[in-house]
C-alpha cells in the first residue's frame, strides 16, 4: 500500500521519472500509461514538441510490451498494439500541426 501511494506522489512531481523507473523494471505498459499522463500535461502546456516526442516514445513502450507478451505465448488481445498505433497518430497529427505553423509563419514573413 505505501508503494502505490509513494508512486502517485511521485507521479505529480514527475512522471516521466517514474515512467523510466517502470520501464527498467520491465513494466513497460506502465511505463507508457504514465508517459501519457507526461503527455497530457505537454498539451495542456501548449509545449507540442515535447508532446509528440512522449507519445512516441509511449508508443515505443507499448510495442515492447507487446512483443514481452507475444515472446512469452501469452494470451493477446493486441491491446497494446492497438494504443502504440493511436500513440503515434496522435504524434503525427501533432507533428502536422506544428510544421502547419511554421509553414504559415514563413508565409506570413514573404
Amino acid at each position: 500500500m505505501v508503494t502505490k501511494i509513494y508512486v502517485i506522489v511521485d507521479f505529480f512531481v514527475q512522471p516521466a521519472s517514474v515512467a523510466k523507473s517502470l520501464a527498467v523494471q520491465e513494466c513497460h505498459e506502465l511505463a507508457a500509461v504514465f508517459l501519457l499522463g507526461k503527455a497530457k500535461c505537454e498539451f495542456a502546456a501548449k509545449n507540442l514538441t515535447s508532446e509528440a516526442s512522449t507519445l512516441f516514445t509511449a508508443a515505443k513502450y507499448f510495442i515492447q510490451a507487446d512483443d514481452k507478451l507475444v515472446s512469452t505465448n501469452s494470451v493477446n488481445y493486441e491491446d497494446n498494439l492497438n494504443c502504440a498505433i493511436l500513440c503515434l497518430l496522435r504524434a503525427a497529427r501533432v507533428n502536422d500541426f506544428i510544421t502547419f505553423n511554421i509553414y504559415a509563419y514563413n508565409r506570413s514573413m514573404n
